[in-house]
């Protein structure tokens, strides 16, 4: 199966479902829907790469912090999401992740903005291995 996004209203926030047949599936489909929230993702082209690396305790703290990272690369850089390429591992000191992210600087005349992404909060957040893959639940400040 394919990842499925499916995004939810929340008060004064916005909520998505993910689901993945990968854990690294899942935490790409969670940049795209990002991405998917501020913009129309169609419009956010694969023009250059960044790498990111993201540590945290447990995969509910690395999908947040993975997650507040590409809206803080949002805000300081204009950074856009097109894609993402993630491998999530595990260690003694808990889970990281290695992400190559392509997209674009943010271009107000070809990506019109849905939402503003404030944030990413702990309401609601659940990650979990389902029958067919992975599912998570994030909800974002807006």
């Amino acid at each position: 199966p394919s990842p499925s996004v499916r995004f939810f209203e929340h008060t004064g926030d916005l909520g998505v479902r993910l689901a993945a047949p990968t854990r690294d599936g899942l935490f790409s489909a969670a940049a795209e829907a990002l991405t998917e929230a501020v913009t129309d993702p169609a419009s956010v082209h694969p023009e250059r790469s960044l790498t990111l690396d993201v540590r945290a305790e447990d995969l509910e703290m690395l999908l947040v912090d993975w997650l507040a990272e590409l809206v803080y690369r949002f805000e300081v850089d204009q950074w856009l999401t097109a894609s993402a390429e993630v491998v999530v591992g595990e260690d003694a000191a808990g889970f990281h992740l290695h992400a190559t992210v392509r997209g674009e600087t943010f271009d107000r005349a070809r990506h019109p903005i849905k939402v503003l992404i404030k944030g990413v909060t702990y309401h609601a957040l659940s990650i979990a291995e389902t029958p067919g893959g992975w599912a998570a639940t994030v909800v974002f400040d807006i």
